[in-house]
C-alpha cells in the first residue's frame, strides 16, 4: 500500500469492512469483531510506520552513504594533488640541479689559470733543482 498505489488503500479499506460485517452477521456480536478490528488496524498502523520509518533510515544511510563516499573522493583528489606538487617540485628541484651542473661545466674555470701558473712555477723549480742536482752530481764524479 505505497503512495503509488492509492487503490491498494481502498482495496485494503473494503476488505476491513466486509471482515466487520461478516464477522456481526456470523457472530451476533459487535464487540468481538470490533475488537479484532481494532487489532488489526492497530497492527496495520504499526507496520506502516515502521515501514516507513525504516525507509526514512535507509534514505538516511543512502544519503550518509553518499556523503561518505563523496568525502572519499575528494580524499583521494587531495591526495592525488598532494603527489602531483609533491612530483612537480622534486622535478623543477632536479632541473635547477642539472642546470646548476650544466652552468658549472659551461663557464670557465678562474682557478685554472692560477693552477697553471703555479704549476709551471713548480715545474720550473724542479727542472732547476734536478739541474742544480746534475751539476752538484757532475762536478762530485769529476773530484773523485
Amino acid at each position: 500500500m505505497d503512495k503509488t498505489f492509492p487503490a491498494g488503500w481502498a482495496i485494503a479499506t473494503l476488505a476491513l469492512i466486509a471482515y466487520f460485517f461478516i464477522a456481526i452477521l456470523l457472530t451476533g456480536e459487535v464487540s468481538l469483531s470490533v475488537t479484532v478490528l481494532l487489532l488489526v488496524l492497530v497492527i496495520g498502523f504499526l507496520t506502516y510506520k515502521l515501514k516507513f520509518r525504516r525507509l526514512r533510515n535507509l534514505e538516511l544511510i543512502m544519503r550518509m552513504y553518499t556523503d561518505f563516499t563523496g568525502t572519499l573522493e575528494r580524499i583521494k583528489e587531495g591526495v592525488a594533488e598532494d603527489e602531483a606538487r609533491r612530483r612537480a617540485a622534486a622535478d623543477r628541484e632536479r632541473q635547477v640541479l642539472m642546470q646548476r651542473e650544466s652552468r658549472r661545466a659551461d663557464r670557465p674555470k678562474e682557478s685554472s689559470t692560477a693552477d697553471k701558473k703555479y704549476t709551471e712555477m713548480i715545474e720550473r723549480r724542479v727542472r732547476e733543482s734536478r739541474s742544480n742536482q746534475d751539476k752538484r752530481e757532475g762536478t762530485n764524479e769529476t773530484e773523485s
